[in-house]
Order: C-alpha cells, then sequence, then structure tokens
C-alpha cells in the first residue's frame, strides 16, 4: 500500500490464508455435515440457462466438487483495497497472485510472490521469499480426513495467537459454515462471459479481531458449480473488540479471483519436490526482521544525512545531532501496526528524554496529509520530534521498503541497528541497546 506494507503483518495475513486454502481440499467429508440453510431463492434471469438454485444448496455443491477432486490446480489473483475516511484519490491497493496445486492426501505446491510452501506428503518446506529463509517441518497429519493445519501454521510462525474458536475454524469447515449468518438470494450473472449465479450474505470472520459480520459475494460457475471469485467487506469497529481504537476506520476490501485450470487431472511427481533456492538460508525458525539489501549494507556506515525543518518549524539536520544516540522511526497514519507500536516508541523517548537520546518520527503519509497526522499525533498524545517524508526520500536512503521501521544511529553517526515490525520484545531490546551505546560514548 502506497509502496510501504508491513512485511511482518503481510506475511502473517499471508500464512493464515494459506492455511485456509489447505483446508480447502483438507476434509472431504465437509459437505455432508453442512449446517447450512438458506431462504427461497429468487427467480433468475439472463444467461444462466436453468433455474436459480437454492442457496445453501448451491455452496454445497460447490464444497462437493472441490473435495471429491483428488487433484487441483488453481490460480488465484487477490486484492486488497483500504479506503481511507475522507482519503482523497484511488483506494490504496494491493494485489498478489497465488498458484496452488493440491493433490489428496496432502501433497500441494503453493506459490506467491511472498511465500512458497512444498510438500511430499511426507515434509512440508515453507519459504519466505522478502526474508530470503524456509525451514522443513513434518507434513501435517492426516487423521480421520482431517489434518493438523493448526499445528503447523502455529509452528511456522512462532508466537502467532491463535484463540481456540478460530482453531477450530482451521481445522473444520462446519466451524466455518456457521459463521454464515446471513445468505442471500441467488441470481443470474455473467463472469467473463460465461453464465453463472452470484449469491450475496454475511459472514463473521474466521479470524477473530473485534469485527461485525462482513458482507461477503461470491460467483459460482454455472457448468460445474465451482466459485470462481469471491469479494469480502470489512470495517473495524469504533469501539468494542481488541482492535477498536488501534487502527483507523478504514473499509477493507479483498476480492478473490480463481482460475480452476484443472481438476482430478495427473500431476507429475516433480510438481511436488523440493529444491531449496540459492542463496536462502535454511532456519528453525523464521526471523522476520532481520535487515537485508540496502539496509544490511547501512550497518557500520555513516548515517544517510537529511535536513529540513520537523513539524513544529524548526531546523532539523542529522548532522546537528552528532554525539547523541538517534532513533529514527518510519511510520504512517494508515499503517495499522505504526498505529499500534507509536504509543511505546513515545514511551522509549520519554525514559531518554534527559539523556543524549533524540527519537525522530519519520512519517511517510502522502502530500495532503499533515492536518490528518497533526490530529492523530494529538489525540495519541505524541510529543517525540515529527520530519514529513511523503516523497519517501529519507525513507529510500534507508532502504525502507517495510513499516514499522526502527533504525538507531550510535553517537559517532553509524548505523548501529535496523528492524523492520515493533513489538514488546523489541522496545525492551531498543532500550538495553540505547543504554549500552550511552555507556560506551
Amino acid at each position: 500500500m502506497s509502496g510501504k506494507v508491513s512485511t511482518g503483518r503481510v506475511l502473517r495475513v499471508g500464512s493464515a490464508l494459506l492455511a485456509a486454502l489447505l483446508c480447502w481440499g483438507a476434509d472431504p467429508a465437509w459437505a455432508a455435515r453442512s449446517p447450512l440453510s438458506a431462504p427461497g431463492s429468487a427467480g433468475a434471469t439472463g444467461v444462466a440457462t436453468a433455474a436459480a438454485p437454492d442457496a445453501a444448496a448451491l455452496v454445497k455443491r460447490a464444497i462437493a466438487t472441490l473435495d471429491g477432486a483428488q487433484s487441483y490446480h488453481a490460480e488465484t489473483r487477490a486484492a486488497v483495497e483500504v479506503t481511507m475516511p475522507g482519503q482523497q484519490g484511488k483506494p490504496q491497493r494491493m494485489e498478489r497472485t497465488i498458484s496452488v496445486r493440491f493433490a489428496k492426501p496432502l501433497k500441494m505446491a503453493i506459490e506467491s510472490d511472498l511465500v512458497r510452501v512444498v510438500s511430499d506428503g511426507v515434509s512440508i518446506w515453507t519459504v519466505i521469499k522478502p526474508i530470503q529463509q524456509f525451514r522443513q517441518m513434518p507434513a501435517p497429519k492426516v487423521e480421520g480426513g482431517k489434518t493438523d493445519l493448526l499445528g503447523w501454521f502455529q509452528a511456522m510462525v512462532p508466537g502467532a495467537s491463535v484463540p481456540k474458536s478460530v482453531a477450530a475454524s482451521l481445522s473444520d469447515w462446519q466451524a466455518q459454515l456457521t459463521r454464515i449468518v446471513e445468505l442471500g438470494p441467488v441470481r443470474a450473472e455473467p463472469l467473463a462471459g460465461r453464465p453463472g449465479w452470484r449469491l450475496t450474505g454475511r459472514i463473521v470472520p474466521p479470524v477473530s479481531m473485534g469485527v461485525e459480520p462482513i458482507e461477503f459475494g461470491a460467483w459460482f460457475r454455472e457448468s460445474d458449480g465451482v466459485p470462481r471469485s469471491l469479494e469480502l467487506k470489512a470495517r473495524p469497529p469504533a469501539r468494542g473488540g481488541p482492535m477498536a481504537g488501534r487502527v483507523p476506520p478504514a473499509t477493507f476490501a479483498v476480492t478473490f479471483d480463481v482460475d480452476f485450470l484443472g481438476l482430478d487431472e495427473p500431476m507429475p511427481p516433480e510438481t511436488f519436490a523440493f529444491k531449496a533456492p540459492a542463496g536462502y538460508s535454511k532456519v528453525d525458525r523464521f526471523v522476520f526482521n532481520a535487515p537485508k539489501g540496502k539496509q544490511r549494507d547501512l550497518l557500520g556506515k555513516p548515517a544517510p544525512d537529511f535536513s529540513g525543518q520537523d513539524m513544529d518549524g524548526k531546523p532539523l539536520t542529522l548532522k546537528s545531532l552528532a554525539g547523541r544516540v538517534v532513533v529514527l522511526d518510519f511510520w504512517a497514519t494508515w499503517c495499522p501496526p505504526c498505529v499500534r507500536a507509536i504509543p511505546r516508541v513515545q514511551d522509549l523517548a520519554r525514559r531518554f528524554e534527559k539523556k543524549a537520546v533524540t527519537v525522530i518520527g519519520v512519517n511517510q503519509d502522502h502530500d495532503g496529509a499533515e492536518p490528518k497526522i497533526r490530529r492523530f499525533l494529538k489525540e495519541k498524545g505524541i510529543r517525540f520530534r515529527q520530519k514529513l517524508d511523503p516523497q519517501g526520500e529519507i525513507g529510500t536512503r534507508y532502504g525502507v521498503t517495510a513499516i514499522p521501521c526502527t533504525v538507531v544511529i550510535d553517537p559517532r553517526g553509524l548505523v548501529h541497528h535496523v528492524q523492520t515490525g515493533f513489538s514488546e520484545e523489541s522496545e525492551e531490546e531498543l532500550v538495553q541497546m540505547i543504554e549500552s551505546l550511552l555507556k560506551t560514548k
């Protein structure tokens, strides 16, 4: 989004989506256990040749078709649009393409520009491309037609907090179905010149983030009943729930367009064979905030200079801060992890305000956002110095490709530390790091 998306956040969301994709083909008994019921469906007109099916029957048919397939190959285009209140111009948009090849009982090859997952049924390899790391684990167990995907997900993303209710939904499609709170009528609607049916309704999100039931829309091809498009829309609540007050009241729209290129077609064994990518490191656990590329090259080198005025109109240059520990916090109001992290950065600034430490926020919002930024800082009680960087010039000098990003510069003016993401643990690490730099000054 706007060229800067929290890598840690994207990877975790991507991991959850992958877990859901794996569940889709993991439980062949799902359709038989479906508790779905729906009101009568509206009549259909248009290119569809058959009478409009019952909504519940439409969904059951789709799942039965996919669960009954011994293998499939699908190419999915996923798009996320974020619309901020009062935002000028088009919504911020991020797109991903995900290729999925699956063969029962649990062979798979899933790939996007961020993640690759390969399983030969015995081992499962997960590759995180932005950090150039991969790890190998035993493939999830298959017992009674169900797989331990939750265990794989939690092992792949250490520290992931998944409530028991979510655990059920990740490994049991019946739990997913009970989250549908409303099924609307079915109507005839073509897609890409093909006849099909469109279904709308509301569903409680599988991952509990304190959001109300969200709107969904799905399109099913008439010929085989398989879904080819899915749309989800959500807005974080103004109050109530763990996310209330922590993220801006943006509207999120997610669209999945799927091309099923083959159902029950033979797949050669090499499809599910893993070969370690050149230059990638095998790890026991993923390290998401390790500096890489340009940021790694900056370590131990003179920090790139910048100059101008801070948001209070006072002159601000890096050279003027020589002899002090400088902490740069790259952030934006549209970035939920930044919104959660900035109060902790304020605590850090307050802790060292009487010592030779300067904390500077480098804001990455777009041109014209200054009034919104000022309101945000006032509402959150953020008082450490702020520098606007709407064109990302300072961010580019420091190799920032994801936010929040923290850069620590030692009293000699050398880049001492770079990290992407922010947590309670990283805050304590920063405190210890700054205290150590002050002692060696």
